[in-house]
């Protein structure tokens, strides 16, 4: 313990910090197997429900307002309250509203339900918030990596018990499973520590009877942080832009167009995602080794080049280890680069921050999947989506300063970190 009674930042990877980084990792990973279980079990709930596909499209655009308009007034109170007491609110809340959705007996009960669960799904990214400030100094983005490979984890996951559990068990027992992930709340409330930056803030705010609230973080981070929020915002909705528009159409790119069939599709989407998995975390350790305004540029110009080429590939064989690559630069970003846009704010504040960037983000970059909805064709739509990588380059190369190796920064106005943005 420090002189103030927290806990120091570690400058080394501790047990503490690996139990912390693998609950983190366990908290995203069920929170993307949660997220998976409707479009795994959209067959299976349309004939046993009576849904319509347009009932599920329609369900999905509300679902993913409501993730977003949530995330805006969910995830603040991380810098009021703490970061462990929302996280394990969060992990309680998505597993067992996820249970409660499988005890549906009619389409509405789970539309219903499935919006519900989008809200405290919309802060689960507080696990990569946990993970930022208690990870070395020398390895935040190694952590971000490690972390971004729960998305892979997870989705594996559902899709593997899908497979066993539908045929076995009917959809139902896929949202029952979910509920398991309660037991990981409780252990966060009882054996997880807190941010050891946040408990700095909190001794710093007790010794100057500094008070906190919602609307004064709000208010701090627009008018201390407005560029930081800005170019945070703008490159949110350059990465997740490619991002989305692969989720949405890809498969039905592979299956449909490339006439692939739904079995070899899948194979193909299973390599490709090792090759995210790759990318999110070789990328992390590459921005740890050599500095995001090195690794940055160069995957997000892989990235978008590749993306915007795609369509030119027909052959079989090419295309899955094309698609490989491709995946693996379009992940490394999230991996090198995302929890950058925490960065920029201090802890003060960093989690108000982020949610206005991801909630904004998330809005704007959710209009993606319409461009290949108006173009002749889905690979049509593929330079549309690499672009927006090129923007992301240039802001990491000649925008954002470097933070790699540098402290955190704490409090509003410590200009120690050199995480404000450049000139």
């Amino acid at each position: 313990m420090q002189a103030d009674g927290t806990a120091p930042i570690a400058e080394r990877w501790t047990r503490q910090s690996i139990s912390v980084m693998v609950v983190c990792f366990l908290a995203w990973a069920f929170d993307i197997y949660e997220a998976t279980i409707l479009p795994l079990a959209t067959p299976a709930i349309m004939a046993e429900l009576n849904a319509s596909r347009t009932d599920i499209g329609i369900l999905n655009v509300i679902m993913r307002w409501i993730l977003a308009i949530s995330s805006f007034i969910v995830i603040p109170p991380a810098d009021v309250i703490g970061r462990r007491q929302i996280l394990a609110l969060v992990v309680l809340g998505y597993s067992l509203l996820t249970g409660l959705t499988g005890l549906s007996q009619n389409f509405i009960q789970l539309a219903l339900l499935s919006c519900l669960t989008r809200v405290p799904l919309s802060a689960a990214t507080l696990a990569g918030t946990m993970a930022l400030e208690v990870a070395p100094t020398k390895a935040r983005a190694t952590a971000q990596g490690i972390l971004g490979a729960g998305f892979t984890f997870g989705f594996l996951l559902c899709s593997a018990l899908s497979i066993y559990l539908i045929p076995a068990f009917g959809w139902r027992s896929l949202y029952f499973v979910g509920v398991l992930p309660a037991l990981l709340a409780f252990f966060i409330l009882r054996h997880l520590p807190e941010s050891p930056h946040y408990e700095r803030v909190q001794a710093e705010r007790q010794v100057r009877g500094r008070r906190t609230s919602l609307g004064r973080t709000y208010l701090t981070v627009l008018q201390r942080y407005p560029l930081e929020t800005a170019l945070g915002l703008l490159a949110f909705v350059c990465m997740s832009w490619p991002f989305i528009g692969f989720l949405a159409w890809i498969p039905t790119y592979l299956n449909v167009e490339l006439e692939q069939g739904q079995a070899l599709s899948s194979t193909y989407l299973t390599v490709w995602l090792v090759g995210g998995t790759i990318g999110y975390v070789g990328f992390g350790f590459a921005a740890d080794r050599w500095g995001r305004r090195r690794t940055m540029p160069i995957v997000s110009v892989l990235a978008g080049a590749m993306f915007t080429m795609l369509g030119l590939v027909q052959d079989s064989m090419v295309l899955l280890v094309y698609g490989f690559f491709l995946t693996m630069f379009l992940m490394a970003p999230f991996g090198a680069g995302l929890y950058y846009l925490q960065e920029i704010f201090p802890t003060e504040v960093r989690a108000t921050g982020w949610a206005i960037i991801f909630s904004a983000g998330s809005i704007l970059a959710g209009f993606a999947p319409l461009v290949a909805g108006v173009t002749p064709s889905i690979a049509a739509a593929f330079p549309a989506y690499g672009l927006p990588f090129l923007v992301v380059a240039l802001m990491f190369q000649f925008v954002f300063k470097e933070t790699i190796g540098k402290e955190l920064e704490d409090a509003v106005g410590d200009a120690t970190s050199g995480a404000d943005v450049a000139t």
